[in-house]
């Protein structure tokens, strides 16, 4: 149906209204949120004229119940972007109201106090907006749909592109949307379809409730020719709840065909988080290329991915469990998005563990963490934390993809049972309303005997990860071993506290024995006890996967010669040999942190951003060769070794100087490994390349650049060395006095002072960068040199 078409103010009105307004403390920037602790939107009406969807126009009434939560309220402003108003009328007939940008200021006839509930209704039409990334309201080959959050736009919500509202993440309430439509469409939205009317010879009224109060970015309507595949499921609270796979009529087959799996996964997402609480579940085929949007019941789902088959299960999963966590529970603010998106996106290893099983579920737990960790910096421009993120980011890969991963650690923190019940509870709990991750911390609490605050603070409110790696292994007697575990941090501003691991034995066999540790702080000692007739060839921690740390971590069993890549760790391997073997057990751990060097870091400069621990039973007649690579260009996708190949940069050095060191444990000396070649691909200065590996076996391996020094005990008089020796810089200078002072990266002067003979300063406490170490002796020499201080 047309709006009707109403002005009744004067230029005068329209100045008085708004000088009331402002004078009562509303302005043109009114944060969204707050109208929320003033005014409660109980429902909207949405009728909305759609038969002028060729020329891409929309026609539509507003009708808006609300009451108040103060006393002496006589306005209300809603969000209506790119939209006219025509009128805003009420039972008394027109009322005045300013529209300023995406702000419509409605004076009320009547004085509200609290309790008192008013009913207005705004007139309007145009063409709705789009986001100029993602989201909006699309006209599209016969289709009219909206995608209910905007990438860029401030607020995100952007229900505000089509009907007028409370548009932020806190204000629920009910729906019903009218829809007319012509040319043999018609329309779906959230809710149950209650009516279908028709209207004159070649028009359609389709009437929609959804009495489930949602905020207004989960409002929908899609409009073509569609038609729908109806089945329904049995929910665990014993009802038949209908699905709709709504689409035009020929991608009907397709749609239901891609999504075969739909009714096992509602089963198991009750299983998980408990019972589907909506009246219908619905999909809606949309032509957008970007993506999907959970809108209740009506979820906008892509064309392309309703192709016949399963190659995109994980994206209807995804979308499908929001009616959970997005949907059903909603963050408080976008600083905390990944109680939206974070979760959700933990739900599609949800669906691979429920439909194929755990493996499936730890494989892909495991290919989004690599991806996290190798990748997520990137595609923000930085590294943050899990909440709160900027607004920039929070449709980025610190809210879906780390936030996936901090809910699959969150689990291994807790075990199954605890953090599914606790799941279960709180989405109980919280249903229908919205939450911050403090509420979520502190409900999970009560299940758990896990530091869950450590969690939060660690893995949630701060950037980065920890990295743990066993150090040394002292036999004790009786098969008593002493394990030393330290923590590093991949650009975490501190080490982690109270971290539930499992720490594990490895023998001759690849058989394991298991035990539970908590970690804290730099160094945690654990006194192992195996059984009488297990002899272990290694310990690690974390072989069960079940946190995410700052180490890519993977096993296989060879069974035969050729090609046994380690994908996930980053190390390739071609076996010529199994020796005595019919088949031999192989670690590879990637560790993304700084070597725990055991000699004082002179001749060398030792990778500060990874290194490899490989554990395995071959023998030594066993032939492993294997590949590993450097990352150190930052115009490439992987840009994975930044701070080693700044100190190559700084000083100098070509690709040609690396070496390939090694050592037996973490209580040896690193040496050049004696079997290697280096491949310096594409030049020696473009900062990419590999180390061959010949003869690979067990121990630890790194890659260094020479530092032109050869021992300490070779320090010529009258000269000094600098060097680095843990986080401590050094000075020898035999027998000599002088002054040192140390710059940073920007030139600024951080640190002087005096010395004779030696002198040792500490950097613990120092930011991650390039250092300027000059040191002035009494007989005038003077000596720099850059140094590279990684945490």
């Amino acid at each position: 149906m047309q709006a009707q078409m109403l002005h009744n103010h004067s230029a005068h009105g329209y100045c008085q209204l708004h000088k009331n307004m402002c004078a009562q403390g509303s302005t043109l920037t009114d944060p969204s949120n707050l109208r929320s602790d003033t005014l409660d939107v109980l429902s909207y009406t949405i009728n909305l004229d759609m038969t002028l969807m060729n020329s891409q126009q929309i026609s539509a009434s507003c009708s808006i119940l609300f009451s108040s939560k103060m006393n002496g309220i006589d306005w209300i402003n809603l969000d209506l972007l790119a939209l006219t108003v025509d009128s805003v009328t009420s039972e008394v007939g027109a009322l005045p109201f300013v529209h300023t940008g995406a702000l419509v200021q409605v004076q009320l006839p009547v004085l509200l106090n609290m309790g008192d509930q008013y009913t207005i209704v705004v007139h309007y039409h145009g063409s709705p907006e789009n986001d100029t990334q993602w989201g909006g309201f699309y006209f599209s080959s016969g289709y009219a749909y909206n995608m209910g959050v905007g990438f860029v736009a401030n607020p995100h919500n952007f229900g505000r592109v089509w009907f007028p509202c409370f548009d932020n993440f806190v204000e629920r309430s009910a729906y019903s949307v009218n829809v007319l439509t012509n040319n043999n469409r018609t329309a779906y939205c959230g809710g149950v379809r209650t009516a279908v009317d028709t209207v004159g010879t070649d028009s359609l009224l389709t009437h929609w409730e959804l009495t489930n109060e949602i905020p207004s970015y989960l409002a929908s309507v899609a409009v073509a020719t569609y038609t729908h595949a109806e089945s329904s499921f049995e929910s665990i609270s014993s009802t038949q709840v209908p699905i709709y796979l709504a689409a035009k009529a020929v991608d009907t087959t397709n749609m239901k065909q891609s999504m075969v799996n739909l009714v096992p996964w509602l089963h198991g997402l009750e299983a998980q988080y408990g019972p589907y609480r909506w009246p219908r579940v619905g999909f809606t085929v949309v032509p957008f290329n970007g993506g999907a949007m959970e809108h209740a019941t009506n979820i906008a789902y892509p064309l392309f991915a309703v192709d016949g088959s399963l190659a995109y299960e994980t994206l209807y999963a995804h979308e499908l469990s929001h009616h959970w966590w997005g949907d059903l529970v909603t963050c408080h603010n976008e600083g905390d998005m990944w109680i939206n998106e974070g979760w959700a996106s933990f739900s599609e290893a949800l669906f691979k563990e429920v439909i194929y099983g755990q493996q499936a579920y730890i494989d892909y737990v495991k290919d989004n963490h690599k991806d996290v960790l190798l990748h997520a910096h990137q595609d923000d421009g930085a590294r943050y934390p899990v909440s709160p993120v900027p607004h920039e980011i929070t449709y980025g890969s610190h809210v879906y993809l780390k936030g996936a991963d901090m809910a699959h650690t969150l689990r291994g923190y807790m075990g199954d049972e605890d953090f599914f019940t606790a799941i279960k509870d709180f989405l109980n709990e919280y249903q229908f309303s919205d939450v911050s991750s403090e509420d979520l911390r502190d409900y999970f609490q009560q299940y758990t005997s896990a530091n869950l605050t450590s969690f939060f603070d660690n893995w949630i409110f701060a950037q980065g990860f920890p990295e743990f790696r066993v150090v040394n292994v002292v036999p004790q007697g009786n098969n008593n071993w002493q394990v030393n575990v330290e923590q590093h941090s991949h650009y975490a501003p501190a080490l982690y506290q109270n971290v539930p691991m499992q720490l594990t034995a490895i023998n001759e066999l690849g058989q394991k024995f298991s035990t539970n540790i908590l970690a804290s702080g730099e160094s945690t000692s654990t006194m192992v006890s195996l059984p009488t007739d297990f002899a272990p060839i290694g310990f690690c921690v974390n072989d069960n996967d079940a946190l995410s740390m700052a180490v890519l971590a993977e096993e296989q069993w060879i069974t035969e010669t050729g090609s046994n890549d380690f994908d996930y760790a980053e190390m390739d391997m071609d076996t010529d040999s199994l020796g005595a073997m019919d088949s031999i057990f192989v670690r590879v751990e990637n560790h993304f942190g700084a070597v725990d060097e055991n000699q004082s870091q002179i001749e060398y400069f030792i990778s500060p951003d990874r290194w490899w621990n490989v554990i395995t039973n071959a023998d030594n007649d066993a032939i492993i060769n294997a590949e590993i690579r450097f990352y150190g260009n930052q115009n490439q996708t992987n840009y994975f070794d930044s701070l080693f190949f700044q100190y190559v940069i700084e000083n100098g050095l070509t690709e040609d100087s690396l070496i390939l060191l090694y050592r037996a444990n973490g209580t040896a000396q690193w040496q050049p490994f004696d079997t290697y070649t280096l491949s310096t691909l594409g030049g020696n200065t473009n900062w990419s390349g590999r180390f061959n590996i010949s003869h690979l076996k067990q121990g630890h391996y790194a890659w260094a650049a020479p530092t032109g020094m050869v021992n300490v005990d070779h320090i010529s008089q009258n000269k000094a060395q600098i060097f680095l020796s843990g986080y401590d810089i050094n000075i020898l200078a035999n027998q000599l006095k002088g002054d040192v002072n140390i710059y940073d990266a920007s030139g600024k002067l951080i640190w002087s002072g005096k010395f004779q003979n030696s002198l040792q300063v500490p950097t613990i406490s120092w930011q991650t960068g390039i250092y300027t170490v000059k040191c002035i002796l009494e007989n005038s020499m003077v000596y720099t040199k850059k140094l590279l201080i990684a945490k």
